[in-house]
């Protein structure tokens, strides 16, 4: 299925909820959450969202938003 910029940027939006609350939560458990929201297909474009706001990744878009330590645990940028 292909996302709206829309659609990922509410996806964007409660996973910087969710990180928030948490404080730091495995992909999987994140994509959980939106799977069952009904926000997302699958996991796969949650890890796009999650890849795409992570610095170190290589398939940085240019926004600092999420972390990744070699754990798999996602958490906020110290920027947020």
């Amino acid at each position: 299925m292909k996302y709206t910029q829309e659609e990922i940027d509410i996806m964007q939006a409660k996973i910087i909820e969710i990180l928030k609350e948490k404080g730091e939560m495995r992909f999987g458990k994140i994509a959980k959450v939106l799977i069952h929201a009904g926000m997302a297909e699958s996991s796969f474009v949650v890890l796009t969202i999650l890849q795409g706001g992570c610095k170190d990744h290589k398939d940085f878009k240019g926004e600092d938003l999420f972390t990744s330590p070699k754990t798999g645990v996602w958490r906020l940028s110290e920027s947020n």
